[in-house]
């Protein structure tokens, strides 16, 4: 497969056509100059939620990972392309041919919800099976979603996103407790919990995850409350969407409580642990737990109703 551009550089945008399902032997790859030159009518189209996975380029640059006293300067060297949806349970299956989400009994709207019971060990393969040897190496399972996707696109560099990346694409050249550059937004007091900035961009405990903000939703509900069609919120600069909330995201590093304060280039993460790390918090979260510099980790086998992912 040759793809050619006219320009010295990869194009905005890379989608690739999952309509082909788990026994098609390639998914084409088809690349374009915006969010907004997509055909079929855009990302208000569902086929971008279903069948096909669009990924937006994020330029190479500096920022401020982390906040206040522990936040340091983190370079990426290299441009990537990052999910503009997180993956869809539509889009698991499409790969995988199955699926297990908590919230996929509402037919009219599980395909477009975030793919969640979804382990790290699942994405990329268990550590007996080759997948688990980041940062030492990327190698993963031929037969996890990242192998399948790898092979039938024909692109290796297909993954989860590294914690700096993650934090990168979320704040989209922002500073502030939130990705849309609001200075005003904090999390401080009452704002812990329910908070009137996260309301725009993300699904989290206090608009629509709990019922009335106080009953946990029944496991098939529909995407009024627990997880939210992805896309529901506003995006980010960078055109990417749920990056605060709807559910926690797999990043490929191993965690460790301490990032450090000194100046860093395309770090990878410690060498060794027993969690991996988790961003972006969830649908059952509080706004504190949905900032852009917010951590969690766990355990790489375990699944849970409020964990998904996002490729880089």
């Amino acid at each position: 497969r040759v793809t050619a551009w006219s320009v010295d550089a990869p194009p905005q945008v890379m989608v690739i056509d999952l309509n082909g399902g788990s026994t098609a032997e390639d998914y084409p790859v088809y690349y374009y100059t915006s969010l907004e030159a997509l055909p079929y009518g855009g990302l208000t189209n569902a086929v971008y939620k279903q069948t096909r996975l669009a990924m937006r380029k994020i330029p190479a640059g500096t920022f401020m990972m982390g906040e206040g006293t522990g936040a340091k300067e983190v370079t990426l060297t290299k441009d990537f392309y990052a999910g503009v949806f997180e993956v869809t349970q539509g889009q698991w299956f499409n790969v995988m041919g199955s699926t297990r989400s908590a919230f996929y009994t509402d037919a009219s709207s599980r395909a477009f919800r975030p793919m969640e019971q979804v382990s790290y060990d699942d994405i990329r393969g268990t550590a007996a099976q080759g997948g688990g040897g980041w940062p030492a190496n990327d190698s993963v399972y031929a037969e996890s979603f990242v192998g399948r996707l790898r092979t039938k696109a024909g692109l290796s560099g297909f993954d989860l996103p590294t914690e700096a990346q993650w934090e990168f694409a979320c704040r989209a050249g922002t500073d502030t407790c939130f990705n849309d550059g609001d200075a005003a937004a904090n999390v401080s007091g009452a704002n812990a919990n329910t908070n009137a900035w996260l309301d725009a961009l993300g699904r989290y405990k206090f608009d629509g995850g709990y019922i009335d903000g106080v009953t946990a939703p029944a496991a098939g509900c529909g995407p009024a409350n627990g997880t939210a069609i992805v896309g529901s919120y506003a995006p980010n600069a960078w055109g990417l969407y749920d990056m605060h909330g709807n559910v926690w995201e797999w990043c490929l590093d191993w965690y460790v409580g301490n990032l450090g304060t000194g100046a860093v280039s395309d770090p990878v993460g410690a060498d060794s642990g027993s969690n991996r790390v988790l961003r972006g918090g969830c649908w059952n979260n509080t706004a504190s737990n949905c900032r852009s510099a917010s951590r969690n980790s766990i355990d790489p086998s375990l699944r849970f109703f409020n964990i998904g992912f996002r490729l880089v």
